[in-house]
């Protein structure tokens, strides 16, 4: 009942795909009453139906006589009707003389469309995980760009915050703790910090190992880079050393339980983009990458260590204790500071790692945050957002 398709465009296999898997619902009807399936599908509904003693009112809501005084060629007649197990279904019957039965049979005809709509809805499913999935390993934008046209043009950023933690020692607790607890354990971490992460407005990178890395300033551009990645580490190191904390577990030395971080954050221009072809990586490259990692491999432990760049953007709130000028590898001279918290007057509490609302008020003012305008409002931090809603 299928014309088959031997070449075509790919819309042409699609309709073809489609129309293999209509399924046609046939039976022949005697003029004494007697069903008889003739299609597969007719067996099967009839095998729904069960031990129904009239299949014929059942299928066709009508009695036997009453089908042959309307039926005529080409006339329809729409049923519902129940099924075993309580399933409702929905069918448009046409009704055919038999040829060469002389009126005494009639073909009873329908399109069973659920294969169908199984198999749409499938695509429909599948196609939102995909975009999920997507979603969930690259930036918004740069997800719908790729979906869109399969590939994305790199981007420079004159102004960005890069910002790496490490575990301290991790190769000891690698070396005691077995593997699924080490990977549990850091699951909880980084699991922490994504949500920190999304909830102040920054953008996961990758993680490498026992590094964690992220950005702020792109691919969404805001000049509040800085100020929302060292609210973002403050708080990092704070669900670590304190939200995090379980019943201590020492062993040669090292806490297996409780593990300690360095944070490091530059600020300078990078390059973004998607690399590869089939499993698709968002990075960032550029001297504010590599000088970010050097700030967190000179840092300390439970410390964040920033470099003057960096502490020209955030100085105006964040209290920092001057290390002066460090030899960094391949770079040369770097001034540091170690990011101590919030200045106490923009502090909402006595570590310094939330923002009281002065600090807020001063925060929209100066990045120009309110409800009127949208591409401010939502690429500030959570607790930015509300604050500006509010007032």
């Amino acid at each position: 009942m299928v014309t088959k398709v031997s070449e075509g465009t790919g819309s042409e296999l699609f309709r073809q795909t489609v129309l293999d898997l209509v399924e046609y619902v046939v039976f022949r009807l005697s003029i004494n009453g007697r069903l008889t399936p003739i299609s597969p599908t007719a067996t099967r509904l009839i095998n729904e139906l069960g031990a129904h003693a009239e299949p014929v009112q059942a299928l066709f809501g009508v009695p036997t006589y009453v089908a042959f005084d309307f039926a005529r060629t080409g006339d329809e007649l729409t049923s519902e009707f129940i099924v075993a197990g309580g399933q409702s279904r929905a069918f448009k019957w046409t009704f055919v003389p038999n040829p060469g039965s002389d009126g005494a049979e009639l073909i009873c005809f329908s399109i069973h469309w659920e294969p169908m709509q199984a198999m749409l809805s499938k695509v429909r499913r599948e196609s939102l995980m995909f975009k999920e999935l997507v979603l969930n390993t690259l930036p918004h934008n740069v997800a719908e760009a790729l979906i869109a046209n399969k590939a994305v043009r790199p981007r420079a950023y004159r102004q960005s915050t890069v910002l790496f933690t490490d575990v301290v020692g991790f190769s000891r607790l690698a070396f005691h703790l077995d593997p699924v607890s080490l990977i549990r354990r850091l699951n909880t971490y980084f699991s922490r910090y994504d949500a920190l992460v999304s909830e102040y407005g920054v953008e996961k990178i990758k993680t490498i190992g026992d590094s964690y890395m992220c950005s702020a300033g792109l691919p969404r551009k805001k000049r509040s880079h800085a100020i929302d990645c060292a609210l973002v580490a403050l708080r990092i190191l704070d669900a670590t050393d304190r939200e995090l904390r379980l019943e201590p577990k020492v062993v040669d030395g090292v806490d297996l339980n409780n593990w300690q971080i360095r944070v490091g954050l530059h600020s300078g221009p990078c390059i973004s983009g998607v690399v590869g072809s089939q499993k698709y990586v968002f990075d960032i490259w550029g001297d504010s990458v590599n000088i970010a990692a050097r700030m967190e491999s000179a840092s300390e432990a439970s410390r964040i260590n920033i470099s003057s760049f960096t502490y020209d953007e955030i100085k105006d709130y964040f209290a920092c204790t001057h290390r002066g000028a460090q030899h960094v590898k391949n770079i040369g001279e770097v001034e540091m500071y170690f990011l101590d918290g919030l200045k106490p007057e923009f502090a909402a509490d006595e570590r310094g790692c939330l923002p009281n609302d002065e600090f807020m008020r001063s925060y929209c003012e100066r990045f120009r945050v309110s409800p009127t305008r949208p591409d401010a409002l939502s690429g500030a931090p959570a607790i930015i957002r509300e604050f500006a809603l509010r007032r």
